[in-house]
């Protein structure tokens, strides 16, 4: 799998909400949400974006809500 393809994959498993859709693209990833969301937060550029959940602080549910809040901001998708 190819970086870019991982990234589009990691973020299409960051935002689904229904768990058969998170259940298959843990499967392609071979990694459960949560260690993505752990990966994407204390080893690449969106620790920036993050800083008060680097070091593992905040709850798996924070940290996903926080990443997804990001994200969304910064793509021009937040509601």
């Amino acid at each position: 799998m190819s970086v870019s393809e991982f990234a589009k994959i990691s973020w299409q498993l960051i935002l689904a909400d229904d768990p058969r859709r998170i259940a298959k693209l843990e499967a392609k990833l071979e990694a459960p949400r949560t260690e993505i969301v752990d990966w994407l937060i204390e080893e690449t550029c969106w620790s920036d974006d993050l800083p008060s959940l680097v070091g593992h602080k905040g709850t798996s549910l924070e940290r996903l809500a926080a990443l997804r809040d990001v994200y969304r901001r910064i793509n021009g998708t937040h509601p």
